[in-house]
């Protein structure tokens, strides 16, 4: 029986260190997959969550990237802001909101998204809050962007 150089090799391929690299591998590439396989809809939703995180870390630099420079931010109140002048409001005390999105809708234009979602939150008096709030979204790049936000509140 002659042995050639790959044999050590083809050995060793059902060894327990192998198939952990191949399970590893496997679990990585479907990571990939579905990533990829993520829908527009899925990465608005996700651009609105990175929003808020960023924003309940009081991290305004990090909101400011996610933000379109011709930003247009309506408060529940009526207020009118700009991107500057939103993003001067974002500090590290905002994360005692506890601000939470649920019934998120999206629906894609093109580069355009409309997303519709309830905000639950603690107001700065220690009140529960809630809101419909209506965000626009424009892709730019491959990066989905706020573009527009309007809420109202929701009575109780």
């Amino acid at each position: 029986h002659r042995r050639t150089d790959w044999q050590p090799f083809a050995r060793g391929l059902g060894s327990p260190a192998v198939t952990r690299i191949s399970i590893a591998t496997a679990f990585c590439c479907l990571l990939s997959a579905s990533a990829v396989a993520q829908s527009p809809e899925d990465r608005v939703k996700a651009a609105n969550q990175a929003i808020m995180a960023a924003g309940l870390k009081g991290d305004a630099d990090g909101v400011g990237r996610l933000l379109a420079d011709d930003l247009r931010w309506i408060r529940s109140t009526g207020v009118l802001l700009s991107k500057s002048q939103f993003v001067a409001t974002i500090n590290p005390g905002i994360g005692r909101s506890k601000r939470t999105f649920t019934e998120e809708r999206v629906a894609v234009h093109g580069d355009i998204a409309v997303l519709v979602c309830r905000s639950d939150f603690v107001s700065p008096q220690g009140e529960p809050r809630s809101e419909r709030v209506l965000r626009v979204f424009v892709k730019r790049g491959a990066q989905w962007l706020l573009l527009s936000h309007a809420a109202s509140p929701l009575v109780p």
